[in-house]
């Protein structure tokens, strides 16, 4: 009978410890690596794809807070000044204020008073004041 205890209770320990390293692991695995996530954000950004731009631009509206995307806040505000679509720009504009850049927020401030397009005039007036209630 002891024996039988005794495996038993051996191998409850040996599956506890299985458990708790399989934990342990999955954790580790779940935690992102954001300096290379934001270097590669930045080549996307660099890129001349429409389509890996945008992608990139909604990953940092998602993930903003987490990212140092550096020179891709200029690659976005170049999308925002030169491109002609209106969805591409609002999307440019939305991506903008997440790179927590203070010459982007600079920018913004100044383009409200220039900006010709109705609805992209209305965004940058939200932005402004959602940045001045931070």
């Amino acid at each position: 009978m002891k024996t039988i205890t005794w495996i038993l209770s051996s191998f409850v320990v040996v599956f506890a410890l299985v458990a708790v390293n399989n934990v342990i692991a999955a954790d580790a695995q779940d935690t992102p690596n954001w300096q290379a996530f934001s270097q590669n954000l930045q080549k996307a950004l660099s890129s001349g794809n429409a389509g890996l731009q945008q992608s990139a631009m909604r990953q940092v509206i998602k993930y903003g807070d987490n990212l140092n995307v550096g020179d891709g806040a200029l690659e976005i505000l170049r999308v925002y000044r030169s491109k002609s679509n209106l969805g591409t720009r609002r999307l440019a504009l939305r991506a903008l204020p997440q790179t927590h850049s203070k010459l982007i927020d600079g920018f913004l401030r100044r383009a409200v008073e220039f900006e010709k397009s109705p609805v992209l005039k209305r965004q940058l007036q939200f932005v402004v004041a959602e940045q001045d209630a931070k």
